[in-house]
């Protein structure tokens, strides 16, 4: 039903459809005054924003050099979007809006079950209630956004048991965790692009959840060889330790994530990330660079019952968030052996300085040919593998 004067028009219960989408509810325009006074209360289906509003190129300068200081960033991804935001729309009326959503759908996140109540006024949108159910579990947020000179964003937000597998899966296709995973946090950010806005998040808050690693099945069997091989050969007794302390602490056993986070310019740095395992816990300290979208962290694994001041593995985590490069160390690595079985088995032999005789001035001669040297290298590698095969028999 539509009512229409000079000053107002009235769309009474309203039943259409927008984008393919049902939309139903009642919406009032005011017409008197400086600009349209809108009050609106709907009912809709799935809203795909993806399909409702344009969708910004992809562009813009990469970073160079890492940079110094506590939140500096290193530069600035090319992922990141220079093209000015257009928030004109938001001076051409005020609003009062409340909003009850099948679903909205924005690039790969689904937010189900949406309420929603906002407020324009003078291009200052506040958004008193947001609530719904993404990731399989209840999130809300409230926020303020001003669009002046520039935008200026303030959000507070929650998240609680939400599933981080599929979290994971969408965000970073990291399929390996599961388990819920809750978030809070407080965000301010202002600028004119997605650019500036990125580099000039801040906030904190609070991560915490129980998680599980999911190991495939040939990889519990690798575990138990290297725990069988560690004990014919000592070099390597340490890496098979290492993969059942894993395996023991953190496959398919729940393990308690604790921490909190600061974000500043940026980039946001944590200290304090712990997760507790099965007679194990890693403690993580970690600088995450969104504008650069870099990561830079260390993790280290200790024992229980063992020294707490050196850690059993350490992995290090350096380059590109997305896909990081890896580094291994600890004192499951260190051996009583002379020797590592596992440089062996790989054909690199261990430098060993070589004992010099009385009167002689330090100097060796090759007596036999490079060639000669590698056949032989090879050969021992072969006996090498056959012995470790022959003493696993017996």
């Amino acid at each position: 039903m539509v009512k229409t004067d000079l000053r107002q028009v009235d769309l009474a219960e309203l039943n259409g459809k927008i984008a393919g989408t049902t939309v139903q509810g009642n919406v009032l325009a005011n017409l008197y005054g400086d600009k349209p006074q809108i009050t609106a209360n709907l009912i809709t289906g799935t809203l795909n924003l993806n399909k409702l509003l344009p969708t910004a190129p992809r562009g813009g300068a990469s970073g160079g050099a890492s940079g110094g200081g506590s939140f500096t960033s290193a530069g600035l991804n090319r992922r990141w979007d220079h093209k000015p935001i257009d928030v004109s729309g938001l001076s051409v009326f005020d609003a009062n809006i409340a909003l009850i959503s099948d679903a909205i759908i924005q690039d790969n996140t689904k937010v189900e079950n949406v309420q929603a109540k906002a407020v324009l006024k003078d291009r200052v949108l506040t958004v008193s209630q947001f609530q719904g159910t993404a990731y399989g579990g209840p999130i809300s947020a409230t926020g303020v956004l001003k669009a002046e000179e520039k935008l200026d964003l303030d959000i507070d937000f929650t998240a609680e048991n939400i599933e981080s597998n599929r979290l994971l899966r969408t965000a970073a296709d990291f399929k390996r965790v599961s388990g819920p995973l809750s978030l809070s946090g407080k965000l301010k950010t202002s600028g004119n692009s997605e650019a500036e806005l990125v580099q000039s998040l801040a906030g904190n808050g609070t991560i915490k959840g129980v998680l599980k690693a999911k190991v495939k099945k040939e990889e519990v069997v690798g575990g138990a060889l290297l725990s069988i091989l560690g004990t014919k050969l000592q070099g390597i007794q340490g890496v098979g330790d290492a993969t059942t302390t894993l395996l023991q602490s953190f496959a398919g056993q729940p393990a308690n994530l604790n921490g909190t986070y600061v974000i500043g310019n940026g980039v946001l740095r944590s200290n304090d990330l712990r997760l507790d395992g099965h007679n194990a816990s890693v403690f993580t300290s970690a600088k995450v660079d969104l504008p650069a979208w870099l990561i830079n962290s260390q993790s280290d694994l200790f024992r229980s019952g063992e020294d707490p001041t050196k850690p059993y593995i350490t992995v290090l985590l350096k380059g590109p968030l997305d896909k990081p490069n890896p580094r291994i160390k600890g004192l499951f690595l260190q051996s009583k052996s002379t020797s590592n079985p596992l440089q062996q088995i790989l054909g690199i032999e261990e430098s060993q300085p070589a004992a010099v005789p009385e009167g002689s001035s330090g100097s060796t001669e090759t007596t036999e040919p490079v060639v000669e040297e590698k056949k032989s290298k090879k050969k021992k590698t072969k006996d090498i593998i056959k012995g470790i095969l022959k003493g696993l028999g017996g």
